[in-house]
């Protein structure tokens, strides 16, 4: 798709007045170039119009689509599951600090807990 774009700004960039103008314009009266180039005008503007509207459907049609996605139960739960990994990497990280604070605090006191911890990682493996 961002290929296509980018062809298309390629094409309308080499757009030149001889490829819109008629070969014998300049042997045109100049009323009737006056007229040619006021129709051509026209049409071009007439043409961005019509884009601009599609633009403006197609981003309406977007959006739409987004709400109904983020209406979704599927959504939802994602949602809920993004929350809860959250709110449980704040708790692990709270648990974390609580268990270094007790560890310094045993160390202070005098306590070896290692030998402790070691048996309840065993356990835990």
């Amino acid at each position: 798709m961002k290929n296509e774009l980018t062809v298309r700004k390629q094409e309308l960039s080499t757009t030149t007045v001889d490829d819109i103008l008629p070969q014998n314009f300049e042997k045109l009266p100049v009323k009737k170039q006056n007229s040619l180039i006021l129709n051509i005008a026209k049409d071009q503007l007439l043409e961005a119009i019509k884009v601009d509207v599609s633009i403006k459907e197609t981003i309406e049609r977007a959006k739409v689509l987004q709400m109904k996605i983020n209406s979704s139960q599927q959504m939802r739960d994602l949602k809920q599951l993004k929350r809860d990994i959250k709110q449980h990497k704040t708790m692990h990280e709270n648990l974390v600090m609580q268990f270094q604070g007790m560890l310094k605090l045993a160390g202070k006191l005098g306590f070896n807990l290692e030998s402790e911890l070691k048996k309840f990682r065993v356990i835990e493996e």
